[in-house]
């Protein structure tokens, strides 16, 4: 599975969010990808990668799974952004790989340039 991320800051100013990245699972479960409080986006920021994470979903279980990207105030916890991609996976009935170990180790970086 290949995981995008667009951010865009339309500001002629860098903009400091904190940037979180989720994933909810089909028994409601969420486990944090990316959690980096402080991230400067430049002025005029629009950032695309389609394959920002690439993952091999072999065994996890099967239901309707959802990425999330939330961008916040990092003074107010105010949120400035938040998106979500609901996508279903179709294998095994019974998962033999919990999807926290896809995440255990992912060096996840954001650098805007």
């Amino acid at each position: 599975m290949d995981l995008g991320l667009n951010v865009t800051n339309p500001w002629y100013a860098n903009r400091v969010v904190d940037a979180k990245i989720w994933i909810k699972t089909p028994d409601g479960s969420t486990y944090t990808l990316l959690n980096k409080p402080s991230v400067t986006l430049p002025a005029l920021l629009n950032f695309h990668k389609a394959d920002f994470m690439t993952f091999s979903l072999l065994d996890i279980d099967s239901g309707v799974y959802t990425w999330y990207a939330q961008l916040s105030d990092p003074v107010t916890s105010d949120v400035i952004s938040i998106d979500s991609a609901e996508w279903e996976f179709v294998g095994s009935s019974v998962s033999t790989v919990q999807i926290e170990t896809l995440f255990k180790n992912a060096e996840v970086g954001l650098e805007f340039e």
